[in-house]
């Protein structure tokens, strides 16, 4: 499934929480690939596209749908 930052320069963290390690900073309209085998409420688990691989708030984050 990918996906599109919708925030400007949100983190993506190390773990699902928001205290955790900033892996990277990401730039708005970044696309990056979620990972659908990851289930939390609050969080998606990504990778970019220059294979960095964290977590991201699910409100920083658009689904892009096929069709």
């Amino acid at each position: 499934m990918k996906g599109i930052v919708d925030e400007f320069l949100p983190f993506l963290r190390k773990e699902p929480k928001p205290t955790s390690e900033i892996e990277v900073v990401l730039t708005q309209y970044a696309k990056v690939e979620v990972d659908k085998s990851f289930v939390d409420p609050y969080w998606y688990k990504v990778e970019t596209a220059t294979g960095c691989v964290g977590f991201l708030p699910k409100k920083h984050l658009a689904i892009i749908k096929k069709g």
